[in-house]
């Protein structure tokens, strides 16, 4: 069971939260499309990240045939029984969803690695470079405590030229991710979707650029295409 079939799962899992919500305040457009397209952009990039959507969707079938069965109740009567359930789907409650600390890391953590991905593409077209290999480099535990002090307006840091980047960035600091389990994790990921090598660390003394936490310093390294 890959990482891209534990994140589909807890994507999906999101979705049933919303779709309750949703229906509850009678926002019923808005939870179908919450629980139709966008599981099935879900499924769509599990696809590109090397996942199996027949395996995704047959973990999830349950739940998400009772979300279905009220706009398409005869197929998903069909599949129901396809998928080897007992009774019918109609009569099945919908349960209660809730995303557990496990999910919610997997879902956030994500996220942050398609920011850093966006960054990526972002940089191969401004420099031109037609990337082979990154290097992202994360901010280490002195950064962290010194702009956690500065974001409480507390300037007594260890690094002082850390100071006026914060106060620059602040906005999109991002302090709660786990940016080097993150990268762990999503890694391979990322090398798949990117066709590109990934390799990161943390910061260290000398170098040229100073990475804030949730807003790494990436190191673009390729060949300069034709097009400049």
């Amino acid at each position: 069971y890959t990482v891209s079939q534990e994140l589909f799962q807890a994507r999906f899992m999101k979705h049933m939260v919303n779709f309750n919500e949703k229906m509850e305040k009678l926002s019923i457009r808005d939870a179908y499309v919450e629980i139709i397209y966008e599981v099935l952009n879900d499924l769509s990039e599990l696809k590109n990240m090397g996942g199996s959507p027949e395996m995704a969707v047959r973990k999830i079938a349950g739940d998400w045939l009772k979300a279905l069965s009220c706009v398409i109740p005869h197929t998903a009567e069909h599949f129901w029984k396809l998928y080897g359930f007992e009774g019918l789907v109609s009569n099945s409650k919908i349960g209660h969803y809730e995303l557990n600390s496990e999910e919610k890391g997997l879902i956030e953590q994500w996220e942050y690695c398609k920011g850093i991905m966006a960054d990526i593409r972002s940089i191969e077209k401004v420099t031109h470079i037609d990337g082979k290999e990154v290097e992202i480099v994360l901010a280490d535990h002195i950064i962290r405590e010194d702009t956690e002090k500065i974001i409480k307006n507390n300037f007594n840091v260890k690094r002082k030229e850390i100071i006026q980047a914060v106060k620059k960035m602040q906005n999109k600091i991002t302090m709660g991710i786990d940016e080097r389990k993150a990268l762990e994790r999503y890694a391979g990921v990322i090398e798949k979707l990117m066709n590109m090598q990934i390799d990161y660390r943390e910061y260290r003394e000398g170098d040229k650029k100073l990475p804030l936490p949730g807003r790494p310093v990436i190191n673009l390294k390729g060949e300069r295409n034709g097009n400049n």
